[in-house]
């Protein structure tokens, strides 16, 4: 083949894999060479890839930079626009070992069980922009409650020597922080300070310029201890009156 393909992934089973993904997943075969055990292909996007059984020798003369290697059953995902019509046309074809799942975010994933791997099919949630921020803000919000408490050791924790710690997602986060503030990103705002009246950052507790309370004397409902505005009349889980 003229053009080196960049990228390879390692197969147990050159034929049986060739099959599958050309008559599966949409793979057209440019190129097969059973003497060295590889086949030249072009992916469901269009992208060339080689496939690589266990007689090839010297792969890495075949790839051209990066030179990037899939190996033996690591994750290969790709996106689609939708999801349920190539579910639906897999099934036609008898692909049965097929499953469903769906992240916080909205974005569904169709995970398909192939020889040596799992293809993962992304479908990406349609999201507006506010949407986005909010959801951007409350994970930040959820990451500072999972990290209050913990110790400088405890922060050091990795669930293997080759994962990250618990720290260095922290000084990620930072720095990303400290981008947004030379690109001149402000924080999202929510209404004005009940002593000062300027603006309170969203989801804060104590405005940023006078040090005040958001809310003066909550109230607690006596009946179900449920803390609610001062103003409040009413106990917004359980409906009782809040009316002496």
């Amino acid at each position: 083949m003229d053009n080196a393909p960049a990228y390879a992934m390692q197969v147990s089973d050159l034929a049986t894999s060739l099959a599958f993904f050309t008559e599966n997943f949409g793979f057209t075969l440019v190129e097969q060479k059973p003497d060295e055990d590889v086949a030249y292909v072009l992916d469901s996007d269009g992208d060339p890839l080689l496939l690589v059984g266990p007689a090839t020798q010297d792969l890495p003369s075949y790839l051209s930079a990066p030179k990037f290697v899939v190996n033996l059953g690591e994750g290969v995902g790709f996106g689609v626009d939708d999801r349920d019509a190539l579910q639906a046309e897999l099934i036609s074809k008898g692909v049965t070992d097929l499953q469903v799942t769906q992240n916080r975010l909205g974005d569904r994933t169709l995970h398909v069980k192939a020889p040596d791997y799992t293809f993962e099919f992304i479908q990406p949630a349609e999201h507006l922009f506010e949407e986005l921020l909010s959801l951007y803000t409350r994970s930040m919000n959820e990451l500072d409650e999972a990290l209050a408490g913990l110790s400088e050791a405890e922060m050091g924790l990795t669930l293997d020597e080759d994962s990250w710690s618990i720290r260095q997602p922290v000084h990620l986060r930072q720095k990303i922080a400290e981008q947004e503030v030379q690109l001149g990103v402000i924080p999202q705002i929510d209404g004005t300070c009940r002593v000062c009246h300027k603006s309170l950052q969203l989801d804060a507790e104590f405005c940023m310029y006078c040090g005040s309370t958001v809310t003066e004397h909550p109230k607690v409902c006596p009946n179900w201890a449920t803390i609610t505005l001062n103003d409040a009349k009413w106990c917004p889980k359980y409906r009782a009156s809040l009316i002496a």
